[in-house]
């Protein structure tokens, strides 16, 4: 009675808010079972968004506007899965049942040089990115071995992780050697249980250092400096069950250290580390107007020595940059509010312009050097990048130059974004939900972040995608069913450009272009 009572007020809701009552089933992916205490939330742009647990039977209803939406199911042991569907304007829609797939599981067991369990070893998995020329670290909630040396590490999501053991006894990567360069990474899949070969642990316990030589830079006068060294390996949590991600940085940071250099002096520091990861060594000053401004660089520890020299240099470079919208008359109007995020090609000082009502902005106390345009946030509606304009040169594609002369950046949107959309299928001519689709231009372009394309859609019930807002040019289009590991594939990833379709895109272009997932190619 209580049921019935609830899912005529949801149906009252839906029709007096225009929303669409839309139910569905979470069951099991493996066993099919059906999955009690889902929790389903309707994303929505602006506003609370709606949420639902699954009952017994694994059913739930929840409110949701008509047209593409995302839900996000999330349940313990079982991870999250964000879906698209596409909804369309009628009172109630059921949407095709939904799986889950349980989190991946290793297991093992740990011995000293004697072959006795170790218990109480500490067991750490570790995320390793080779983007960007070097190694960058993830670290995820570890667990401890037990009195018979035995470990579990569950509720990892899918990934390649490399093992790190460290007690007493020793320390060692998977699958027991003591250089990082050594390791095995374990590629864990969806469901998977993975029981991993015995691990000994026959070297003592390792520490290194590393060494950060803080130099006065070049014309620069004798300056007061406080200095910090600190781990930035980021702590992964597990995402939310409404799909909200959450890690921490700076596990580890030094007192603040106070240092007095002399012109060109040169001030060697010392820190001695034992767990592998990121570290940044920091110096913050008052430049000679009494603006504080800093100077970082950062390393990382695999289990050798690190020597680094941190310079510090007033930083004094200058930017302009305005935004301005295209009309078709052949006109331009500035754009306000328009946040272009600038990343150096060298170091972590990240900026920003962010358009003011005239369409300027005018940036100080950058560092110099070599930027690239990395993402425009905030810019009119279905509109694009046509043009970024340097001194005549074309920095979507060479860089934007930084230096203590203020030089213009003169960026000009236009719109006519252009769309693909079509349907992805599997080699019995089945639409598959729930896949990734991506087009990855063959000219460089700003990317989000993460190394993945900035042009992406996740499928539908029916197979369908739409990825908008793209610039003029050719793209390699691909999709694939199994995309949460394969993003964390390198090898795979990079392979997809080479099986994509060349798909050719105007302005205020829509091209439809069905695709078969690669998996079955």
């Amino acid at each position: 009675m209580v049921a019935l009572v609830l899912l005529s007020s949801l149906l009252v809701y839906a029709q007096s808010s225009g929303r669409v009552m839309v139910t569905g089933i979470v069951v099991d992916s493996v066993t099919g079972e059906p999955l009690p205490g889902v929790l389903v939330t309707s994303r929505i742009a602006q506003g609370n968004s709606p949420t639902a647990l699954t009952n017994r039977r694994g059913e739930f209803t929840i409110a949701a506007a008509p047209g593409r939406s995302t839900f996000v199911f999330g349940k313990d042991n079982f991870g999250v899965r964000a879906v698209n569907f596409a909804i369309p304007v009628a009172t109630r829609f059921q949407v095709p049942v939904t799986r889950l797939a349980r989190h991946g599981v290793l297991t093992g067991r740990v011995f000293d040089s004697r072959n006795n369990p170790v218990a109480s070893a500490e067991v750490t998995p570790y995320v390793v990115d080779d983007e960007k020329g070097g190694p960058g670290f993830g670290r995820y909630p570890g667990t401890r071995t037990d009195d018979r040396g035995e470990f579990r590490l569950s509720g990892l999501t899918p990934n390649s992780y490399v093992l790190i053991f460290a007690s007493p006894a020793g320390t060692a990567f998977y699958p027991g050697v003591s250089e990082f360069s050594k390791a095995d990474p374990i590629r864990l899949t969806s469901g998977k249980e993975i029981r991993l070969k015995d691990v000994v642990l026959s070297m003592p316990p390792k520490k290194g250092t590393i060494r950060v030589n803080v130099v006065n830079g070049p014309n620069e006068d004798a300056k007061d400096v406080t200095y910090t060294f600190a781990n930035t390996t980021p702590e992964m949590e597990p995402a939310g069950l409404d799909g909200t991600l959450s890690f921490t940085f700076l596990r580890s940071r030094s007192p603040n250290l106070a240092v007095h250099l002399q012109p060109e002096e040169s001030r060697p520091l010392t820190h001695e580390v034992s767990g592998i990861g990121g570290y940044r060594a920091t110096a913050t000053w008052k430049d000679p107007g009494g603006k504080i401004v800093s100077s970082s660089m950062e390393t990382v520890f695999v289990g050798d020595d690190v020597v680094m020299n941190l310079e510090l240099q007033t930083p004094q470079g200058r930017l302009s940059c305005r935004m301005l919208l295209d009309a078709e008359d052949g006109s331009s109007i500035p754009v306000s509010g328009v946040d272009v995020q600038l990343h150096p090609r060298i170091g972590r000082h990240i900026a920003g312009c962010t358009s003011q009502a005239d369409g300027t902005s005018e940036v100080e106390a950058l560092h110099t050097g070599r930027y690239d345009l990395w993402s425009f946030m905030n810019a009119p509606a279905d509109s694009y990048p046509a043009s970024a304009v340097q001194n005549g040169r074309d920095v979507l594609t060479e860089g934007i130059d930084v230096s203590a002369h203020s030089s213009l950046i003169e960026i000009h949107f236009r719109r006519g974004a252009g769309i693909i959309r079509g349907v992805l299928r599997d080699r019995e001519g089945r639409a598959v939900h729930g896949a990734l689709v991506v087009a990855i231009p063959d000219i460089r372009a700003p990317y989000e972040g993460g190394g993945r394309p900035l042009y992406s859609n996740q499928t539908d019930q029916d197979g369908g995608f739409e990825i908008r807002a793209l610039r003029p040019a050719t793209y390699k289009l691909a999709g694939w069913a199994a995309f949460d590991y394969a993003l964390a594939d390198k090898d795979f990833f990079k392979g997809v450009g080479e099986k994509g379709i060349a798909v050719t895109v105007d302005e205020r272009g829509v091209v439809v272009q069905n695709l078969r997932a690669l998996e079955e190619q």
